[in-house]
C-alpha cells in the first residue's frame, strides 16, 4: 500500500530518510528512468540501493538535510498518482510503497573490496574516512564531531576474508543520518584510497538496524543481562586503562552517552550502580592504531536486583547497539551487543 501524508500537518512530521519499495515487473514503455522520475527541479537527490532483506528491493532518495524530506516526501507521493513503473539499473519496477525513517538511531553497514590485505593499523583510517563524509555533507558539522567529547558516532571494522572488509557506522541523532549518506553517496562502488591501500566501496548500503530514544525506553526491564563486546573493549578508570567491563563502567558509561543526546523529557536519572557480574567468557586482545590498544572481547552476564536499575540497565543494553561501550567508539573499539536468551543457551 501506498503511503499518502497528511497535507495539512506535513511540516510536523520528523523525518531522517524515506525509501521507495520496488517491485519487478517486466518492461514497459511507460517506465520513466529513476533519475529523471520526481520531475521536480527542487529534489535532486542520490538514489541508493539497500541490501535486499527477505527479497524485498528498496532504493532510497539521499539528500544532505532532514528539513528538506517532508517536502520530498509529498513530491514522491503526488508524482506516484501520475506514474509508478520506473527503470533502474537495467530493470523495470513498480513502486509498490514508500517506507518513511522517522527513528534517530541508525546503524549503516559497507563493504569494502579490495585485492590485498589491507594494513591492520586501519581503525583510524575509517575513522578519518567516517569525518570526510561528513564534512563532504557540512564542514562544520564534520568539525564539531572531531571535537566533540562524546562522539556521537561510532565505527566498527570486520574482516571478512582477504578481499572483503566491511565497516560499520552507527549515528545517534537523526540528523547526522542524512549528512552521512549524502557525504558517503559519491563513493559508493568507486574506488577509494584507505590507509595507502587501494580498495572498491560496495555499491549498496545495508541499513543494518535503526530505533530511538522514545522506543528504547518502552523495553520490557530485564534484571539478568548479558552483553557480547565484539571488539576490544575498555574503559578510563581514574589514571589507568581497565580492559575488564565492570557494571559500574559500562552502565555509567552508557547512561552518559545517553544523557548527552536523549531528548530532554527522556534523560535519566543518575545511578549508584549495585548490579555487579554474576559470569563472564573473556579474552584481551590488541587493537592496532596509532599506539596500540588492548581491550576484551567476549561476553559478560550482569545481575541487577534493584528493580528501577534494572529497568535502566536494560534500556542502556539496549542502546549500546547503537553507542557502542567504552573508550574510542568512533574508532572501532566497544562494538556491544545485547544477547537474547536463545543465543545466551546455545553459547553456554
Amino acid at each position: 500500500m501506498i503511503f499518502t501524508p497528511d497535507t495539512s500537518t506535513h511540516k510536523a512530521i520528523r523525518l531522517a530518510g524515506l525509501a521507495l519499495v520496488l517491485r519487478p515487473v517486466s518492461p514497459s514503455d511507460s517506465a520513466i528512468p529513476l533519475c529523471e522520475w520526481l520531475d521536480n527541479d527542487s529534489f535532486m537527490p542520490f538514489w541508493v540501493p539497500l541490501v535486499p532483506k527477505r527479497n524485498t528491493i528498496k532504493v532510497m532518495p539521499i539528500l544532505p538535510s532532514p528539513e528538506l524530506y517532508p517536502e520530498l516526501l509529498q513530491s514522491v507521493c503526488r508524482r506516484l498518482t501520475q506514474v509508478n513503473i520506473i527503470a533502474w539499473q537495467e530493470r523495470h519496477y513498480e513502486i509498490i510503497g514508500v517506507e518513511t525513517q522517522t527513528d534517530n538511531l541508525f546503524v549503516i553497514q559497507l563493504s569494502l573490496l579490495h585485492r590485498q590485505a589491507l594494513p591492520p593499523t586501519l581503525n583510524r583510517a575509517v575513522h578519518g574516512l567516517c569525518l570526510q563524509w561528513f564534512a563532504n555533507a557540512n564542514l562544520e558539522i564534520a568539525e564539531q564531531l572531531h571535537q566533540a567529547a562524546v562522539s556521537p558516532f561510532t565505527v566498527s571494522i570486520q574482516s571478512k576474508n582477504r578481499h572483503q572488509t566491511q565497516v560499520r557506522v552507527a549515528v545517534l541523532q537523526a540528523e547526522l543520518f542524512s549528512l552521512l549518506l549524502w557525504g558517503l553517496c559519491p563513493n559508493l562502488g568507486q574506488e577509494i584510497s584507505l590507509a595507502n591501500a587501494g580498495c572498491q566501496v560496495g555499491p549498496q548500503i545495508q541499513l543494518v538496524a535503526s530505533s530511538s530514544f522514545e522506543k528504547l525506553v518502552q523495553t520490557t526491564p530485564q534484571d539478568a543481562l548479558k552483553l557480547e563486546f565484539v571488539t576490544p573493549t575498555s574503559f578510563k578508570q581514574e589514571d589507568a586503562i581497565q580492559p575488564f567491563p565492570l557494571p559500574e563502567l559500562v552502565f555509567a558509561g552508557l547512561l552518559r552517552r545517553w544523557n548527552t543526546f536523549a531528548p530532554d523529557g527522556l534523560k535519566l536519572d543518575r545511578q549508584n550502580w549495585t548490579g555487579w557480574v554474576t559470569a563472564f567468557d573473556l579474552k584481551t586482545h590488541t587493537l592496532r592504531m596509532k599506539s596500540d590498544e588492548i581491550g576484551s572481547q567476549g561476553w559478560v552476564r550482569y545481575r541487577f536486583p534493584d528493580p528501577e536499575q534494572a529497568r535502566i540497565a536494560t534500556i542502556l543494553a539496549h542502546f549500546a547497539f547503537f553507542a557502542g561501550v567504552g573508550r574510542k567508539t568512533a574508532m572501532g573499539m566497544g562494538q556491544t551487543r545485547l544477547l537474547n536468551h536463545h543465543e545466551n543457551d546455545r553459547q553456554e
